[in-house]
C-alpha cells in the first residue's frame, strides 16, 4: 500500500509538471514583488530622509520668516524646495549592507513557488509564470524590517530555505521556512495558516531544509556543521556532520544524501545514511572538486546532481598579465551576481556521467531547482542593482 501511495506520487508530478513558463518578478516591496537590501535602497531611504528633515527645517524657517514679514507688512517671493543631491560616497554603515533578495525557489507539480525572504512571504506561480497566490509568514503587526536611528535597515526575518511538505497524492499540504534572523523553523499550511514552530537555543545559522515523503524534517545549519533530523513530530531523531556541501533526500525510507572529504582517500565521497544515521552506502566519486554542493539525487536512475567551482590556479604558474585578468574577472564576476560553477552528473557508481558549465546567482542560497528530474531552472537575479531588473526563474539544458 505504501509503494502504491508512492507510485500515485509520482505519477501527480510527471502529469502536471511537463510545461513551464519563465517567472519574472519585480523588484519593490509589498504584492506581486520580491524585496531586495542593496546600497541603492539604503542611500534612497537616506536620501528621502534627509529630504524630509531639510523640508522639515525650511517650513519651519520659512514660517518664522512669513510672521516676521506679515509684522512689517513687506511679502518676499521664496524659492522652491531644491532637490537634495545624492551623496555617492558610503560610510561604514553602507559598507556593512549584506546584499539580498529572493533566497531560493522551489518547484512542485505544475507549480513554482519563490521565497520573498527580505518580504517574508511565499509566492505561488502556475506553470504559464502568472502569480497565483502570495502569503506572509510574518507574525501580524511585524514589518519586514525596521530602521535604526540613522536610518539603516534591520531585517526582521531572512527566509535562507522552504521545503514543502507533500500529501500521498503529491499535493502540498504545507511548508516548512528556515528564518536564519531569528534560527527558528516556521511551518505553515499551503494556504498559508501558521502550524507549528521549532527552534533550539543551539542552532547556529539555519540554511537548507528538505522534507522526506515519509515526513522526516531535514534541518542544515551552516553554523554548527550539523545536519539535524526531526519526525513528523517535531522529534530529534539523529545529528550528523555536514560539510557545507548541500544534501538531498530520497525514497520512501528518507534516505539523507551528503557529500563528504576524506583525506586517505583524497576524494569526495558520496555518503547514504538513514534517520538514525546509520550509514547504508559510501562511494567515493572519480572527479576533483572545489567547494562542491549536492543538489539532488535521482534515487530511480541512481544518479547525483552536483556543482562547483573550479579548482584555483596557483599564482606561481601565472604571469602577471593573467593574474590582473582574473582579478578584473573576479571583480566584474562579483558585481553581477554571478560565478560560473562546473555541473556534473554522477552516477551512484562514483563515475561520472556527464559535465557542463552554468552560470549562477551565488548570493542566493538555491540558485538550481528541478521539475521530476527531467526540467530544470536557475534563478537569474542582479541585487546589486535592484530595482532595475526583475528577479526571475528560466530554464536550464543540463548536461
Amino acid at each position: 500500500m505504501r509503494l502504491n501511495k508512492i507510485i500515485l506520487v509520482a505519477t501527480y508530478i510527471l502529469l502536471t509538471g511537463s510545461s513551464f513558463a519563465d517567472v519574472s518578478v519585480p523588484y519593490g516591496e509589498g504584492s506581486g514583488k520580491v524585496d531586495y537590501l542593496n546600497t541603492n535602497k539604503y542611500l534612497n531611504m537616506k536620501r528621502l530622509e534627509e529630504q524630509e528633515e531639510e523640508l522639515e527645517t525650511e517650513e519651519s524657517e520659512d514660517s518664522e520668516d512669513s510672521n516676521e514679514l506679515e509684522k512689517t507688512g513687506e511679502i518676499e517671493e521664496t524659492e522652491e524646495h531644491p532637490e537634495v543631491e545624492p551623496n555617492d560616497e558610503l560610510d561604514e554603515k553602507d559598507e556593512e549592507i549584506i546584499l539580498s533578495g529572493p533566497m531560493s525557489f522551489r518547484i512542485v507539480g505544475a507549480k513554482t513557488w519563490i521565497a520573498d525572504s527580505l518580504g517574508g512571504k511565499l509566492m505561488q506561480f502556475d506553470n504559464k509564470g502568472k502569480l497565483i497566490s502570495e502569503f506572509s509568514v510574518l507574525p501580524d503587526g511585524i514589518k519586514p524590517y525596521e530602521k535604526d536611528v540613522e536610518g539603516f535597515p534591520l531585517s526582521n526575518i531572512l527566509i535562507e530555505d522552504m521545503a514543502p511538505v507533500l500529501g500521498e497524492y503529491g499535493a502540498i499540504k504545507a511548508w516548512w521556512i528556515a528564518d536564519s534572523n531569528t534560527n527558528k523553523l516556521l511551518k505553515f499550511s499551503a494556504d498559508g495558516k501558521p502550524l507549528a514552530l521549532l527552534t533550539d537555543p543551539g542552532f547556529g545559522h539555519l540554511f537548507r531544509v528538505e522534507v522526506g515523503l515519509s515526513g522526516h524534517l531535514f534541518v542544515a545549519d551552516k553554523g554548527n556543521k550539523k545536519i539535524y533530523i526531526y519526525d513528523s513530530d517535531g522529534n530529534m531523531t539523529s545529528e550528523q556532520n555536514w560539510e557545507d556541501s548541500g544534501m538531498s533526500v530520497a525514497g520512501k525510507d528518507d534516505y539523507l544524501y551528503r557529500l563528504i572529504y576524506f583525506n586517505e582517500e583524497k576524494k569526495y565521497m558520496l555518503v547514504t545514511t538513514d534517520v538514525k544515521g546509520k550509514v547504508i552506502k559510501s562511494k567515493a566519486l572519480d572527479v576533483e572538486m572545489y567547494e562542491p554542493e549536492l543538489w539532488w539525487v535521482d534515487d530511480v536512475k541512481e544518479e547525483a546532481v552536483i556543482t562547483y567551482s573550479p579548482r584555483p590556479v596557483s599564482d606561481d604558474n601565472l604571469e602577471k598579465e593573467d593574474l590582473e585578468d582574473i582579478k578584473v574577472a573576479q571583480i566584474n564576476s562579483s558585481k553581477n551576481s554571478y560565478e560560473d560553477y562546473e555541473i556534473i552528473r554522477v552516477g551512484f557508481d562514483g563515475n561520472v556521467k556527464a559535465k557542463g558549465k552554468i552560470s549562477a546567482p551565488f548570493l542566493m542560497n538555491r540558485f538550481i531547482e528541478h521539475a521530476n528530474y527531467e526540467d530544470v531552472f536557475v534563478g537569474k537575479c542582479n541585487f546589486y542593482e535592484a530595482p532595475e531588473g526583475k528577479f526571475e526563474i528560466v530554464p536550464f539544458k543540463m548536461p
